[in-house]
């Protein structure tokens, strides 16, 4: 049985209301994500993909420092 306030809960009886909602709530996430990526997906073949992450690529100019050695110089300061 459960009780109209949770100061007359028991732990158990508390523990299985907040066991009950995260279920729910995961549940609808979980449905929600899945109905937004279905509505969204992408018709482009793996190709396609391809080429457009090879277009949209940044080449570093030469002589310009990698990510570690920006990293250090940060932490030497």
């Amino acid at each position: 049985m459960e009780r109209d306030r949770i100061g007359d809960m028991t732990m158990s009886e508390l523990v299985s209301v907040i066991q009950r909602e995260v279920d729910h709530r995961m549940r609808f996430i979980k449905t929600t994500r899945l109905n937004e990526f279905a509505s969204k997906s992408d018709a482009r073949t793996t190709d396609e993909i391809n080429e457009s992450i090879k277009r949209r690529r940044v080449t570093p100019t030469p002589n310009t420092p990698s990510t570690l050695e920006l990293l250090r110089e940060d932490r030497d300061r």
